[in-house]
């Protein structure tokens, strides 16, 4: 969930993987899940679909 909401913020995957003290590249596989589960190829795809289901709320920055 923090992953999909600094997505909807622009974070890059570095800055993420900063944020949260994990390596890019598990940043890059939460990404791929949250992808599939969605089932969405995008960033924005992502965060529309998320957003759509209430899954992240309207206001996020």
């Amino acid at each position: 969930m923090e992953v999909l909401e600094m997505l909807a913020q622009r974070l890059t995957a570095k800055e993420i993987a900063g944020d949260l003290f994990i390596s890019e590249r598990t940043v890059k596989r939460h990404t791929a899940n949250i992808y599939q589960k969605l089932g969405v190829h995008s960033r924005q795809q992502a965060v529309a679909s998320a957003t759509y289901l209430g899954i992240l709320d309207n206001t996020t920055p």
